[in-house]
């Protein structure tokens, strides 16, 4: 398979990995009685909390593997917690629908944002200027810690 193809096949499993986390983060908020607001502002939180700590956890353990792992517990469980609340979930298409309808430009101008977003996750590639850290971050990786292990020649101030 070509690079390009295996990059578009991530950014598709991503894109439905947080998908599903979100649906059901919405889900499980909604059912708890709060707002269509509050409960998508709370799956967006709890969603990059939940991924972060997962990779957080996984980069001081030493062992980045483990959060395929759990990536894909979580995914699978987000999945049966999605269908299982999906009452609420076609709730939200309701919201959203009668939004769109009722205030055309400004659902325009979201849908095109939404666009726009979904555009740079699938066809930036890895290797532009988004990603110039990358290689600090695989630095501190090798050294098992998130500080500074007093080889200045590694991460000069403010550089990071």
């Amino acid at each position: 398979m070509t690079d390009s193809l295996l990059g578009a096949i991530a950014a598709t499993i991503v894109f439905v990995e947080i998908g599903l986390l979100l649906l059901a983060g919405f889900a499980i908020f909604r059912s708890w009685g709060h707002t269509f607001a509050e409960a998508a502002a709370y799956a967006l939180i709890a969603t990059i909390m939940l991924l972060s700590c997962l990779f957080q956890v996984a980069f001081l353990i030493g062992n980045p593997s483990i959060s395929i792992g759990a990536e894909a517990a979580f995914t699978i469980l987000a999945a049966i917690m999605a269908y299982r609340l999906r009452r609420y979930l076609s709730q939200a298409w309701f919201v959203i629908r009668n939004f769109i309808s009722g205030h055309r430009v400004a659902g325009t101008v979201l849908l095109v944002c939404f666009g726009y977003l979904a555009m740079q996750a699938f066809l930036i590639p890895p290797d532009t200027i988004h990603w110039e850290n990358l290689g600090q971050v695989l630095r501190f990786q090798q050294h098992s810690t998130l500080f500074s292990t007093g080889d200045q020649a590694l991460f000069p101030v403010n550089t990071i």
